[in-house]
């Protein structure tokens, strides 16, 4: 499949962007986006603790995982056989970024900013990621021009200015979201038009065609599936930490609540092989039971299939801490032992993904926190809030620009008032500055007037 120019190509490519992958790395890690991530919710609101796991944990969690599975992947005979050896810098800058796109308050934050500019090219997290690491991000500018704005309103910034190999690495979905939408369009996923060029730039430099439909590097690939172990497995965590659900919960889920699932999931309807109920519950038992196996509970003699035994180990994953971690750590080395690799006709667009048992299985996992938690009433009341407060500002921010710090507001201006600036201000604040600011408006008691936007 592979000339020798091509491994060599391949090879001395790894060799000589290794250290400006590293690079990428650190300026990922310092930059502000990436700080802003500790402020923002991931599973529970963060007022709530400071002892669940927030954005930023999250993503230092992904790239962690990522790179599990590629030292995994660097293994196989497949791989060593092409010559080929997966950058784990790259995956790493894949797994620290793929989440600065997110906006305060979660998905619903996401949803309300969205409808804010649906007659503007919309809000997606996966696109405003991209858009923050290749222009909004505080790093390199083009010295021209002072704001990144030139005087044709033409955005001239560069954000991280990353390697391009690095930017494909959390491009998920190549798909250029529409300018304007009708009321009925759910959120599209893509990147927006203002971002076009830097996607065609991107492709010509990994593939050396900037015409390639569904455009995805192995890279992205692999953070994508690091994304879904995580959320599976360390929310399931928080959840059981927070009790929310118990480990009986899904031992021994019914019937009639997993078809329920199956129906809401889009992910679970279109995999090719027809997904049971019953493929989930026998997945479900025989993969806790492997792990069950192979955990010591010294509190528990070694039988636990009995109800009374799951019972035991259910409470005792709520009360227990270094059992919780052993539980989960067992998990994601069950997922990732069944990883699969497909090489592709270019190298760079290589599949990686899971054996169909274990990937419906995290699907599942996904939709049942997202059900029992995210969807419970607690936690959609402070999410409700939320949405409001973020439709709020942007409302109040559009009808008044005054408002603006005095950065955003240059930019504003300079870029002929493109709503896009308002939006990218809004999506970079945490959740905790987003209340701060609706307070400077609408509190009896706001914050000092002297204290900075």
């Amino acid at each position: 499949m592979y000339t020798d120019d091509d491994k060599k190509r391949l090879k001395t490519e790894a060799e000589d962007y290794r250290g400006s992958f590293r690079r990428d790395c650190s300026r990922i890690i310092h930059s502000a986006a990436f700080r802003r991530l500790q402020g923002k919710t991931q599973l529970f609101p963060g007022n709530e603790s400071d002892f669940f796991r927030n954005r930023l944990t999250h993503s230092l969690e992904v790239a962690q995982i990522g790179t599990s599975i590629v030292k995994f992947l660097n293994e196989k005979p497949e791989l060593k056989e092409a010559n080929l050896i997966i950058n784990e810098n790259i995956v790493n800058c894949a797994g620290l970024a793929h989440d600065l796109g997110h906006p305060p308050f979660g998905h619903n934050g996401e949803a309300a900013l969205n409808e804010c500019m649906k007659d503007a090219g919309g809000f997606e997290g996966n696109a405003q990621t991209l858009r923050i690491l290749s222009k909004i991000e505080k790093k390199v500018i083009d010295e021209g021009f002072f704001c990144g704005i030139s005087p044709d309103g033409k955005d001239v910034r560069f954000g991280l200015n990353l390697t391009f190999r690095t930017l494909a690495s959390i491009l998920k979905y190549d798909q250029e979201i529409k300018y304007e939408k009708p009321n009925d369009v759910e959120l599209q996923k893509g990147y927006y038009s203002s971002e076009s060029d830097i996607v065609r730039e991107i492709k010509r430099h990994v593939i050396g065609n900037e015409n390639f439909d569904n455009f995805k590097t192995i890279e992205c690939y692999i953070m994508e599936l690091a994304d879904d172990i995580a959320y599976a497995t360390h929310d399931l965590e928080d959840a059981l930490k927070a009790e929310f659900i118990t480990l009986f919960d899904l031992i021994s889920i019914d019937e009639d609540q997993v078809k329920e699932i199956l129906s809401e999931s889009r992910e679970l309807q279109k995999c090719k092989e027809k997904v049971t109920s019953k493929d989930i519950t026998d997945t479900l038992q025989s993969m806790f039971a492997d792990v069950f196996n192979k955990l010591s509970f010294n509190s528990l003699n070694d039988q636990v299939k009995s109800v009374v035994k799951v019972h035991e180990v259910s409470k005792m994953l709520s009360q227990s801490g270094y059992d919780r971690i052993a539980f989960t750590s067992e998990l994601i080395k069950n997922f990732i032992k069944d990883i699969k690799f497909e090489l592709g006709e270019n190298p760079a667009m290589s599949i990686v993904e899971l054996a169909p048992e274990k990937k419906h299985l995290i699907e599942f996992l996904k939709r049942f926190i997202y059900k029992k938690i995210i969807n419970s009433p607690k936690v959609k009341i402070a999410e409700h809030r939320g949405a409001d407060i973020v439709k709020t500002l942007f409302k109040d921010i559009s009808k008044n620009t005054k408002l603006l710090p005095k950065d955003y507001k240059l930019l504003y201006e300079n870029a002929k008032q493109d709503k896009r600036i308002i939006c990218d201000f809004i999506a970079g604040m945490t959740d905790r500055y987003a209340l701060e600011f609706y307070g400077r408006l609408y509190s009896e008691n706001p914050e000092s007037m002297f204290k900075p936007l």
